[in-house]
């Protein structure tokens, strides 16, 4: 089985260097780029091909909800993942609803990551029994 390609896009650095530290020594994973802003992220999607974007919510250049709208348009099959410090319902809600397959919190541990990388590559929601999809 080939690995998930995951694009990384995250303002903040350590957080994207974290992440793909993490996981580099999962065979199932194969990290293919990283960006710090929901712009450069579109631009390295069209070119990189990833199965699964990791995405920050909120970022200086480009919000994650708008970066997320634009994805959907213009790479319909890209799975999404937003991981963020927000956990407030509204948020999650608009979240889902504008196209997310899975909503996470930045404090949650490496393992739940990598089930919801997992998960949505499959085509199933990210994490389903924590934010499920709004009616």
């Amino acid at each position: 089985m080939k690995p998930t390609r995951l694009l990384i896009v995250d303002d903040h650095a350590l957080v994207r260097k974290g992440i793909s530290m993490f996981l580099e020594i999962e065979e199932s994973i194969e990290i293919v780029g990283e960006a710090d802003n929901g712009h450069d992220a579109l631009r390295l999607a069209k070119v990189l091909c990833p199965d699964v974007i990791l995405l920050d919510l909120v970022m200086p250049q480009g919000d994650g909800l708008e970066a997320i709208s634009q994805f959907r348009q213009e790479l319909p099959d890209l799975k999404i993942i937003v991981l963020t410090t927000f956990d407030d319902e509204h948020r999650v809600k608009a979240t889902l609803k504008a196209g997310a397959h899975g909503y996470l919190l930045k404090d949650a541990d490496g393992a739940t990551l990598l089930q919801a990388i997992q998960a949505v590559q499959k085509g199933n929601a990210a994490p389903p029994d924590h934010y499920p999809i709004p009616a």
